[in-house]
């Protein structure tokens, strides 16, 4: 993880804008190359996505209206991407699902939306490499744009002052979705519980040699919580996409329904164990505890 992370000997919100940045790069360079594919994208999406972490933890430091207009950039960045992801993730998913319940091999509304959706997965796979794919250049034109503006981004030469208070804030926003989904365990507020959850990981991972052995843990467990609730919302997206395919033909599907639902029943109740456990501490505990690691780490290079 420590290659990941921010080096002890340069200030804090410098190595922070050069996490972002390098993020950034790398995205472009990801969807600048020659023939696209699923894994490609996704992981452009994934370093956009860290980019965005590093962002977060920048936003003392660059103040609000600046923070929003990049946050905005990369954002709009990742969403033109969404398309080529979801086709790959509803293919992926359905075929998860059927390993959980063989019986579903047999339905034949399951067939029938197996068939549907790599047909649509491999229409967006044409439409990734085509001339005109204009999503594609989107993505490739802001993160160019982003990517000459991070550079000059007047972040100084700061430390736990700036970032402290940023990270506390991503820890703080995270538990509060926690608790707003556990009391309604509402779609969107779950969706909005996992971004907070990737933010919060990335932030973890960026700040992991400070404490490397309990801060890598921390770490995994909050993957883990990103996947359960990825997976649910997964199912969400997969559940839409077959209701929206049968139109008032629902009893040809039942079957199918069944198994998602219970499926995003048991990844709820996980989520919600594994979050106890990332957000037990208050973020006044969470943000006292990473300011002494912040402090002896930095002692080490004097």
């Amino acid at each position: 993880m420590a290659n990941l992370g921010i080096r002890a000997d340069r200030s804090g919100t410098v190595e922070m804008r050069r996490v972002a940045c390098r993020g950034i790069l790398k995205a472009h360079r990801m969807l600048s190359g020659g023939s696209l594919s699923d894994t490609t994208v996704h992981n452009a999406r994934k370093e956009i996505r860290k980019s965005r972490a590093a962002v977060r933890l920048l936003r003392v430091a660059l103040g609000d209206a600046r923070f929003q207009r990049e946050n905005a950039r990369l954002r709009d960045a990742g969403r033109a991407l969404n398309e080529a992801r979801d086709a790959k993730v509803l293919v992926t998913t359905l075929d998860s699902l059927r390993k959980c319940h063989p019986r579903l091999e047999r339905d034949q509304g399951f067939a029938a939306l197996s068939e549907r959706l790599r047909e649509q997965q491999r229409t967006s796979r044409r439409h990734l490499n085509a001339p005109t794919a204009v999503p594609i250049a989107v993505a490739r034109r802001t993160l160019e744009q982003t990517q000459f503006s991070a550079s000059q981004w007047p972040v100084g030469h700061r430390g736990w002052s700036k970032l402290g208070p940023a990270f506390k804030r991503v820890y703080a926003a995270g538990r509060r979705a926690a608790r707003q989904s556990r009391d309604r365990p509402d779609d969107d507020l779950l969706h909005e519980w996992r971004k907070q959850v990737k933010y919060l990981r990335h932030a973890l991972q960026v700040f992991g040699p400070l404490q490397p052995s309990k801060l890598k843990k921390r770490a995994r467990l909050a993957r883990r919580l990103a996947d359960s609730l990825g997976h649910g919302h997964d199912l969400v997206l997969l559940r839409d996409s077959a209701v929206s395919s049968v139109g008032e033909a629902i009893p040809k599907i039942k079957p199918l329904l069944a198994a998602i639902d219970q499926r995003r029943r048991t990844l709820r109740q996980q989520a919600f164990d594994l979050g106890d456990r990332l957000y037990a501490d208050s973020p006044r505990d969470m943000d006292k505890r990473l300011q002494r690691y912040w402090h002896r780490w930095r002692e080490q290079v004097k």
